[in-house]
């Protein structure tokens, strides 16, 4: 099966941060691990992600 293509905004970067929010980012996280989805997000998901703090900008969703 081919891997689901996720576009990820910033609430989803952030949310994997928060301790309310944190699981289903998390989750999303576990399946591009395991290749069951990819990550792209907009050059403006990017501009905004680059002012968050350092630990969201540095996100890896290249996958």
């Amino acid at each position: 099966m081919a891997a689901l293509t996720v576009y990820l905004d910033n609430s989803v970067l952030g949310g994997y941060f928060d301790i309310e929010f944190q699981e289903p980012p998390r989750r999303l996280w576990r399946m591009a691990e395991n290749g069951e989805c990819r990550f792209v997000a907009s050059v403006v998901t990017q501009e905004e992600a680059s002012l968050a703090p350092p630990q969201v900008f540095c996100t890896d969703v290249s996958r």
